[in-house]
């Protein structure tokens, strides 16, 4: 009897356990079922945030001002590497070696003139200096009254300079054109007497490069150049009489 007893009293618990069990698990079936019908969602694992440096616009606001940058420097930069170049190009001296004249053209009073020489001072950057108009030619006829002079004609422009250690080298073979021939025949007429005379040589609007600097533009060139002679100058003050 009592051996039944012990198994009808493990029966009924063992059956209510599972009851139990079954209870709980329709119930969180069942409040997961109306969680749903509510419209919310069972949690999820929550995402990472993307930081904002990493972020599409900024990375755009960042180039945006970057280029913006670039461009105010080189819009603040250009006067003052124009002002530097431009009193760099005021201290140069030009050291003519000799010049000669190659060919008389009467026609239309012009003639081909060789200058060899240096121009000194210049600044140990490299530089690049082109002139991009005729070069006007002035008698100094007292140069160390008169520093204006007279207006004998102009040059064509010179072939690009090229500044290195502080020096450029002037090979130049030019067509100067006589503008205004009584003035010309004076200074020739004069310079045949003499070892050496003086001219005043201007150009404007010349551009010079320095490096990886922006290229200065409208720089001013005006020098005095002591030239020892030229030769020829008999055979041109000749052609220029008999025409």
């Amino acid at each position: 009897m009592r051996e039944r007893a012990a198994r009808l009293v493990a029966f009924a618990t063992g059956k209510g356990a599972r009851h139990s069990a079954s209870t709980i698990g329709g119930d969180a079936r069942v409040g997961i079922l109306s969680d749903c019908r509510n419209g919310d969602e069972p949690d999820e694992q929550p995402q990472r945030r993307v930081p904002f440096y990493r972020k599409p616009w900024f990375i755009f606001i960042n180039i945006f001002l970057f280029l913006i940058g670039i461009a105010l420097l080189f819009i603040f930069l250009y006067p003052v590497v124009r002002a530097i170049i431009q009193t760099i190009v005021n201290r140069t001296v030009i050291d003519v070696k000799s010049a000669a004249i190659t060919s008389i053209n009467t026609s239309n009073n012009s003639f081909q003139v060789s200058i060899q020489g240096n121009v000194t001072h210049t600044s140990a950057i490299k530089a690049t200096i082109q002139f991009t108009r005729q070069v006007d030619v002035f008698w100094l006829k007292e140069p160390d009254t008169n520093t204006t002079g007279i207006w004998l004609g102009h040059l064509d422009a010179f072939d690009e300079l090229f500044a290195r250690d502080h020096h450029a080298v002037v090979d130049q073979t030019r067509t100067f054109f006589i503008e205004d021939v009584a003035a010309f025949t004076e200074f020739t007429l004069s310079a045949l007497n003499t070892t050496s005379f003086s001219w005043r040589i201007h150009s404007t609007s010349l551009h010079v490069r320095a490096v990886k600097l922006p290229t200065a533009r409208s720089v001013r060139f005006d020098k005095r150049v002591d030239v020892p002679g030229i030769d020829g100058l008999a055979g041109l003050v000749a052609a220029l009489g008999s025409k």
